[in-house]
């Protein structure tokens, strides 16, 4: 039997108020590894479209 070691993305949240503004400010990254299972080459093809649409209504509402 073989096993194969697939990396789990790392999620980053930062949500903070910036006083001098008194605004809310907040961000998500996302950090992505190649496997065996899934080189860089399959994976990146696969993520492209998702991270776009993400960015796009990441930014339709600012």
């Amino acid at each position: 039997m073989s096993s194969t070691a697939v990396a789990a993305p790392n999620y980053n949240f930062n949500i903070g108020f910036e006083s001098a503004n008194r605004e809310l400010r907040h961000g998500v990254a996302f950090s992505f590894e190649p496997s065996r299972s899934k080189p860089w080459d399959e994976l990146s093809e696969t993520l492209k479209p998702k991270v776009a649409l993400l960015l796009y209504l990441t930014n339709s509402y600012r």
